[in-house]
């Protein structure tokens, strides 16, 4: 079985400051360490300090790039949303010109019935012919 373990940083630095004492006492019974010790020692902890001030700048320019992406992505949306709307309503308010604008001896307009804009109009406010007409109440619906 493979088992997973979580890296605790706050732990492991507290083990590693109850090991100082030892290793500075290790280090004092052999003479100390050498320079040349010394410096790579130094120099792995500024690589460390500079590796982790890099990844802390990368998640955050990450979760700024993630965020705007995704504003982008819903304004994109509600854009698009918005422009087809207005499209259909376009659509409807051409449809409804085209119907009032016709004459009456148009070849298309031959064998149409004479009522279709007082339909177009109950269509867009919801409505039907029997509806407008029989209101339950008795009244009329507008």
């Amino acid at each position: 079985m493979n088992k997973e373990e979580t890296f605790n940083e706050e732990a492991e630095l507290r083990a590693l400051e109850g090991i100082i004492p030892w290793v500075s006492e290790g280090f004092a019974r052999m003479e100390g360490p050498s320079v040349r010790v010394l410096n790579a020692i130094h120099d792995e902890a500024a690589a460390q300090v500079t590796r982790r001030r890099l990844k802390l700048r990368f998640t955050f320019y990450l979760r700024v790039s993630v965020a705007a992406a995704g504003v982008l992505l819903l304004s994109g949306i509600s854009l698009q949303s918005w422009r087809s709307q207005k499209n259909e309503q376009q659509h409807q308010l051409v449809q409804l010109l085209q119907m009032t604008t016709k004459s009456p001896l148009s070849e298309d307009s031959i064998g149409t019935e004479p009522a279709e804009l007082a339909n177009l109009l109950l269509s867009v406010q919801g409505l039907d012919r029997e509806s407008y007409f029989n209101a339950p109440d008795g009244t009329e619906a507008l």
